[in-house]
């Protein structure tokens, strides 16, 4: 990543995350379940997992966790 010249846009998208989970808690905002379902139905679209198993193995490709999955979900 250092060699790719990202780090700045990373910390820059890490901090921008936290600020918005920080004032949508203090403002009560919370995201309904038919809206995760509906964002991770979109992350699954856009890599073209359609079936479970396509999922877990994306998942471990990444190093994801399912909290991990649910967590990129809540922030799209």
């Amino acid at each position: 990543m250092k060699l790719s010249c990202q780090i700045p846009a990373v910390l820059e998208s890490i901090i921008s995350r936290k600020i918005i989970a920080a004032t949508a808690q203090e403002m009560g905002i919370r995201v309904e379940p038919s809206e995760l379902q509906h964002a991770a139905d979109q992350i699954r679209l856009a890599n073209r997992l359609q079936k479970a198993e396509h999922t877990w193995h994306w998942l471990q490709k990444h190093h994801l966790s399912l909290d991990d999955f649910e967590e990129l979900a809540q922030a799209n």
